[in-house]
């Protein structure tokens, strides 16, 4: 074995087993149905209630979006594979 495959399996092993990425793709889960249930609310919102209810799911849009990016660098950072 060549010391880039030998170095592709430490971080490989030590990726499956990082805490770091357990978290961010836990919490880009839960932004994620927090987003969905929000533009479902906002699909089904009485008009007198339109503002506040974009307005939450715009930041749980923006919550998602960050949790993704968050993990997204973690991945490039630690070379962890994708779920």
């Amino acid at each position: 074995m060549n010391e880039a495959t030998l170095e592709q399996i430490d971080i490989r092993s030590r990726c499956s087993l990082c805490r770091e990425h357990e978290v961010l793709f836990g919490r880009l889960q839960a932004d994620r149905r927090v987003y969905a249930e929000c533009t479902w609310h906002l699909e089904h919102s009485k008009p007198e209630e339109f503002e506040y209810t974009y307005q939450r799911a715009k930041d749980a849009r923006n919550a998602f979006l960050k949790a993704r990016k968050l993990l997204d660098a973690h991945i490039e950072e630690h070379g962890c594979e994708r779920q």
